[in-house]
């Protein structure tokens, strides 16, 4: 947008545009070719008015007039500065926990073996003569004999095809004996071994008074011991009485030792494990957020996933439960998750994730940090194989959880001191202001902010605007004041009020508005930053959605009430010499009726192909202001007269130098030299008459 647009340029520098726009198309000097009768005359060239309309015609965007006829010059601009969640909250991508879990006991199904010892087997352990008798006796009707004797040798229990061998933490063995003879068992002391690697003593077992018929049992703790599947025993009291009368001594009639391994729970060794769960535990994901300050309640997830890296050194298959307390995804419980660990690959490691797109999380349930705690519940289960696997206590899991491309919808809680600086703007062009210098100062102008924001969370908005003129390469600062923006509350969310607003007015009580219009910018620059929470404490509740937004609207206002004791306007033409081709020496003569309140005063600098000044002229008085009353309103018009003289030797100099161009400097200055505010209004407007007054050149 040029200058030549704006009100206060016109109406001092169309009268000179008016003086050098004028072509020999208006007056034809050729017609006085072989005319010498009078070389001295005059000839008007111009008589026109030029109000408001014409000199705005082409910028009427930034016109504005009020109902009384001021007029108001505007600017806007939208959406010069604006945020969202992203800018305000943003989790860590790296945000992770890990869990170390040794398997540590383990359970070990009950087992059961049994040994059927007939009395022709038990024979075979007593003392020579008593063997002697009960070969003699075996399968007749007799008198059972007492008996009393020690059996020393070791008679095996056989293989346990539960295990081979197995240190347990905790555990009973059982042994109860079943008397199938016909006789009572006064006594029997049962001393069991461990057989490999070494012969060693687990426990003695004793039972007492074996009724025909009947069975008695008799248990050892087996802590910390080491067994193999191959136990076996001896028998170092046997103590049977005599049936008293004859009985028929059947030699398949027995004693049956049955042994019971009960409530077993192992550290080491191989065995046969059922499936079950190592342990059920609980942890935290420690979210880490932009801001440690921050401390985040609620939060709901527009998409991503959390990675698990799982190794395990337990030679079977691993399953992982895992929850997530009080998570919800469309208003249901986000159901438990299920990843495998098998036994095949590096380390028995497996890479997965859970997709949690959608799903919101109670970050409250650490009682020691009841925020930025997205809790895990989760439950390590071994997979039985149903073969004999090795295994030890220190077998162990490791579970590795990470935040994976997450962006988040929703977060609840309190947001932290943060400082989050604007992104580089793009400079506002004021093309309004192009060839002003500077000078100019406005009565009452305003810049006006209207923010809408729906991020609710306390926010200062801290920002500052740069003038800057290019034609006087000098800055000024708006040096506004920052101010605290209105925010929305929880209970606002869907509502109308979600979106709030605020109206901040720049003015001259709180701004150096006043200079920084005077600047005439033809570019204005905008930086700075918002704060967080400036004063208010962690226990507010506050929020940001991926809908949440903040935009920041500037207009000003500039109403042409103004004064200016020095304001420079600068432009530069193109300049045709060959008006000037039929005289000898000429002069342009004005008369000028101004309804505007400011003078002017121009010099006119003629610049040759290479921009160097040939020539120059200077017009003290080009317009007399108007004089207005005590509102600043035009009430007698100024009169003004002037000749602007070209002699023939100017005219050569302008002709020899190739002159074509014309640089106009303005120097405008309001009534009383710039001492009184004065205004402008639709109905002001100037007259002008132009003439030229000249010799011709007679050939």
């Amino acid at each position: 947008m040029k200058i030549k647009k704006n009100i206060i340029w016109f109406a001092c520098f169309s009268l000179i545009c008016f003086i050098f726009a004028c072509k020999k198309d208006n007056l034809d000097f050729n017609k006085f070719n072989g005319y010498t009768p009078n070389p001295e005359f005059g000839i008007p060239l111009v008589n026109a008015t030029l109000g408001i309309k014409d000199l705005t015609k082409n910028n009427p965007e930034n016109i504005k007039t009020d109902n009384d006829g001021l007029i108001r010059f505007t600017i806007r601009k939208d959406s010069i500065v604006s945020y969202n969640l992203g800018d305000l909250f943003k989790l860590d991508q790296q945000s992770g926990t890990t869990i170390h879990k040794s398997i540590g006991e383990i359970s070990i199904d009950d087992v059961t073996t049994r040994k059927q010892l007939t009395l022709g087997e038990l024979s075979q352990g007593f003392s020579p003569a008593v063997k002697a008798n009960f070969n003699l006796i075996e399968n007749t009707t007799n008198v059972f004999p007492a008996v009393n004797e020690n059996i020393s040798n070791i008679t095996s229990f056989g293989s346990i095809s539960e295990f081979s061998a197995i240190r347990f933490s905790k555990g009973w063995l059982v042994l109860s004996i079943t008397n199938k003879l016909p006789v009572n068992i006064n006594q029997i002391r049962l001393n069991l071994y461990n057989q490999t690697p070494t012969q060693t003593l687990l426990g003695t077992f004793n039972f007492l008074n074996i009724l025909k018929g009947t069975v008695k049992s008799d248990s050892i703790q087996i802590n910390n011991k080491q067994i193999s599947s191959n136990m076996g025993y001896t028998m170092p009291i046997y103590n049977s009485a005599s049936s008293g009368t004859p009985v028929f001594i059947n030699s398949n009639d027995s004693i049956v030792i049955t042994m019971f391994g009960r409530q077993l729970k192992a550290i080491s060794g191989s065995a046969i494990f059922p499936s079950q769960d190592v342990t059920s535990q609980s942890t935290y994901l420690d979210l880490t957020t932009s801001d440690l300050t921050q401390q985040i309640r609620k939060l709901k997830i527009t998409k991503g996933s959390l990675r698990f890296v799982a190794k395990s050194t337990v030679g079977t298959n691993i399953q992982l439960s895992i929850s997530f307390p009080n998570a919800t995804k469309n208003n249901n419980i986000f159901p438990e998750q299920i990843i495998s660990i098998p036994t095949t690959g590096p380390n028995n490691s497996i890479l997965d994730s859970i997709d949690i797109s959608g799903v919101q999380f109670d970050l409250t349930k650490n009682p020691s940090k009841p925020h930025n705690n997205l809790p895990i519940a989760y439950t390590i289960k071994l997979l039985s194989s149903n073969n004999i696997e090795n295994f030890d206590s220190s077998n162990y899991v490791d579970l590795q959880v990470l935040t994976s491309g997450i962006s988040v919808d929703y977060a609840e809680g309190y947001f932290g001191n943060i400082n989050v600086a604007g992104d580089s703007i793009k400079p506002i062009d004021i093309a309004f202001f192009d060839k002003i210098s500077e000078g100019l100062k406005l009565d009452d102008p305003r810049l006006t902010l209207d923010i809408y924001s729906s991020i609710g969370v306390p926010i200062k908005f801290n920002y500052d605007f740069i003038a800057s003129n290019s034609n006087s390469n000098k800055i000024q600062p708006l040096q506004m004041p920052s101010f605290e923006l209105a925010y929305p509350q929880v209970i606002d969310i869907g509502t109308s009020s979600e979106m709030r607003k605020t109206t901040q007015v720049v003015d001259k009580t709180n701004s150096k508005i006043v200079d920084f219009v005077a600047l005439a910018p033809n570019k204005i620059t905008c930086s700075g930053n918002v704060l967080t929470n400036v004063g208010h404490s962690p226990s507010e509740t506050q929020y940001i959605s991926s809908k949440s937004a903040m935009s920041v609207n500037m207009s000003m206002d500039l109403p042409a009430g103004f004064y200016a004791n020095n304001l420079t306007l600068v432009d530069t033409f193109e300049f045709g010499l060959d008006v000037f081709n039929n005289f000898k020496q000429a002069s342009i003569t004005a008369r000028v009726d101004n309804g505007f309140p400011f003078g002017t005063k121009i010099n006119m600098v003629f610049l040759d192909t290479a921009n160097k000044a040939v020539d120059s002229i200077t017009v003290d008085n080009l317009l007399m202001s108007s004089i207005t009353d005590a509102n600043g309103r035009t009430m007698q018009r100024g009169i003004s007269k002037f000749e602007l003289p070209f002699s023939e030797a100017r005219i050569a100099t302008l002709n020899t130098n190739k002159v074509n161009k014309i640089k106009l400097v303005t120097t405008l200055a309001t009534e009383n030299q710039g001492g009184k505010v004065v205004r402008i209004y639709s109905d002001y407007d100037l007259k002008i008459s132009l003439g030229i007054i000249g010799k011709v050149s007679v050939k």
